[in-house]
């Protein structure tokens, strides 16, 4: 097999010169996720976050609304122009949920919020 040197390189300087990077990422990652949670609890508040405990993908309780998983799914393609992972793949447990990723710009993920909010602030 072939070792790629210039991986070898940045494994090396990851290992040694990261930590302040991986500090400003998680950070990064802790205030979109407490972003999410705010929002949610003050703009719809029938839909949960179930706090994460190590990743930037967040488990979105949608249960309360009393919606299929399809009218969910629907709403959130056709409505807020979201696609999100929808918590069935995962099989029975997720059920009525949604998995969003939070590993992005905050300005992206406020306009994602607020299409979530748009379409279903009815509900």
């Amino acid at each position: 097999s072939l070792i790629n040197i210039m991986g070898l390189v940045a494994c090396k300087s990851a290992y040694e010169k990261g930590q302040e990077w991986l500090n400003e990422l998680k950070k990064y990652l802790l205030d979109n996720i407490n972003y999410v949670d705010c929002f949610l609890k003050e703009k719809l508040p029938k839909i949960r976050l179930v706090y994460p405990e190590g990743t930037y993908l967040l488990w979105i309780d949608f249960k309360k609304l009393n919606l299929s998983d399809e009218e969910i799914e629907e709403r959130m393609l056709k409505q807020a122009k979201l696609w999100l992972d929808n918590g069935r793949m995962f099989g029975n447990i997720g059920k009525g949920f949604q998995r969003l990723n939070i590993a992005l710009p905050r300005k992206k993920l406020e306009w994602a919020m607020g299409q979530m909010e748009e379409a279903f602030k009815d509900v």
